[in-house]
């Protein structure tokens, strides 16, 4: 799935809020206060007319809930992203779960740990720094720290209302699964707020096909016996697609109110 389907119009809107910035600090000599014209915050409301942050929740012994503390979210939109290290179904991850209450389990059994503390936080910069490609970042790591550069990246804090009878407490978002597609441009990567765990998909078997005597297709069957087609690069690996769940609003969701979530309105 197109990261930019479920995020229409940010690319365009954020290059004309930083077209904007430029114009200004240009224009005041390029001083420290005049290249900060915008935060990320900021950048979210002027692109997707709402912000959110992390506060205490309204649920009882609930803990950190997130809340809409400005504009409001239409229905359908992005609200959320669930940060952290996504790990295949055959890859450890017994230590980092212990006590952790962040594991997302997608529908296929990926499971993506978001816990920005602990084991899970080393775990997670280590995989970052393993994937940089040069100057360029292959995941955001701000989550993980007060300066957060990506404002979405709360959604493992986001409180499940499974249980609640109270009607202010429904579910107002549903969790949405993807694969980031190979053509996602790698200058952008800086802002997805995920990493894998693997960098390559362990093969099992390798069947080649010549498709048309020209190309060759590979047919591979991983670890956890799910059946792939992929195209290795020039090593002959296959690289891991990079899973991430967004949160999408089930109905109009305005200002002050918390985020809720169901986990039984998965979509795949």
């Amino acid at each position: 799935m197109d990261l930019f389907a479920l995020l229409p119009e940010v690319k365009s809107k954020y290059l004309e809020l930083l077209t904007i910035q430029y114009k200004r600090s240009k224009t005041t000599g390029y001083n420290h206060q005049s290249q900060n014209v915008f935060n990320p915050e900021e950048v979210l409301f002027n692109t997707l007319g709402f912000s959110i942050t992390r506060d205490r929740s309204s649920l009882i012994s609930a803990g950190t809930g997130v809340f809409v503390t400005k504009g409001f979210v239409p229905k359908g939109a992005v609200v959320s992203m669930y940060p952290g290290t996504v790990y295949q179904k055959y890859e450890p991850i017994f230590f980092q779960s212990i006590g952790n209450p962040f594991i997302f389990r997608c529908i296929d059994g990926v499971l993506i740990d978001g816990n920005d503390k602990g084991i899970s936080k080393a775990v997670y910069r280590s995989c970052s720094k393993r994937d940089q490609l040069g100057p360029f970042q292959m995941s955001d790591i701000t989550w993980l720290t007060p300066a957060v550069l990506n404002p979405l990246a709360v959604g493992q804090y986001v409180n499940n209302c499974s249980h609640s009878k109270l009607e202010d407490k429904a579910a107002n978002v549903c969790y949405q699964e993807f694969d980031v597609p190979e053509y996602f441009p790698v200058e952008l990567k800086q802002y997805l707020p995920n990493i894998t765990y693997s960098h390559d998909m362990p093969i099992v078997t390798i069947r080649i096909y010549c498709i048309n005597e020209v190309s060759i297709h590979i047919q591979i069957r991983s670890q956890d016996g799910d059946l792939r087609s992929k195209t290795p690069d020039m090593s002959g690996k296959v690289q891991i697609p990079l899973r991430c769940v967004v949160l999408v609003a089930l109905r109009e969701i305005k200002q002050g109110e918390e985020l809720f979530s169901n986990y039984y309105t998965i979509v795949n």
